[in-house]
């Protein structure tokens, strides 16, 4: 991770993913399922790989490998209460828990480099990690002392555990650190613009996480944290839809989904 301030959606091809399943039926029949999740397995295909419904369209939505088996999948929060599957599909739940408050913010990945993905909950200046999918006291409490930076959360160099970088009032300015003991971060660089969504994952399956922006339906990611141009442009969706970040189909490189609300 190192310098520089703005993205280019000249920087690479943009190539256009306007998937037939965002239309309707992941098989591109229109008119069946207009609203739910859309996951695509690369970066230039056209139709979602999956297409299902899960949870309510008022949850909160979180990804991870709830299962260590390599592939990501999708958790919803109602409350301080969370249900989580195992697989890109609808259909109950396999697992639910309780953990927080309703009011926490609530941060995802690997904190004892186990392989599973688990919860954590940030509380003012306290991050409570934990290390299983349940209740109880967490395993760990990390601090970060400004309450309204941004967080996100990534393996920034390739250890095997996910750590904290920081994003400060929304100015493109990032400072990654790779533990969570209390001290300064490693560096710092700057990318994209002060209204991108910032978005997080390994693009090219080298185990290192890095970021990207979303801007619109446009995604602008880069293959390293340094200040440079975007290695991977592409358009995806709709500006009004969620989106989200994840292995689907557990190739080591992380792709693109949405969901579309009514």
């Amino acid at each position: 991770m190192r310098h520089r301030t703005a993205l280019t959606a000249t920087s690479t091809a943009l190539a256009i993913l306007a998937p037939a399943a965002l239309l309707g039926t992941a098989s591109g029949a229109p008119g069946e399922s207009p609203n739910g999740f859309f996951l695509t397995n690369s970066w230039s295909s056209g139709a979602a790989d999956h297409a299902f419904h899960f949870g309510r369209f008022t949850d909160e939505v979180y990804v991870g490998d709830w299962d260590g088996d390599g592939t990501d999948s999708v958790a919803v929060r109602r409350g301080a209460r969370f249900y989580v599957t195992n697989n890109a599909a609808g259909g109950p739940a396999e697992l639910e828990l309780s953990y927080g408050r309703a009011t926490d913010e609530v941060l995802v990945g690997d904190w004892d480099g186990d392989g599973d993905d688990t919860f954590a909950v940030r509380r003012g200046t306290a991050i409570h990690l934990k290390n299983s999918l349940g209740g109880g006291p967490a395993d760990q409490v990390a601090s970060h002392s400004r309450t309204d930076d941004e967080l996100f959360i990534g393996d920034w160099d390739g250890d095997g555990t996910d750590t904290v970088m920081w994003r400060i009032g929304g100015i493109p300015t990032f400072y990654p650190k790779d533990h969570w003991d209390v001290g300064h971060a490693l560096y710092y660089f700057r990318y994209g613009h002060q209204d991108d969504r910032v978005i997080v994952g390994d693009w090219d399956g080298d185990g290192c996480d890095t970021i990207g922006v979303r801007r619109g339906n446009v995604y602008l990611a880069s293959n390293v944290l340094n200040s440079g141009s975007a290695q991977v442009t592409v358009a995806y969706g709709r500006a009004t839809d969620e989106a989200y970040i994840g292995d689907w189909d557990g190739d080591g490189r992380d792709t693109l989904g949405v969901r579309r609300t009514p």
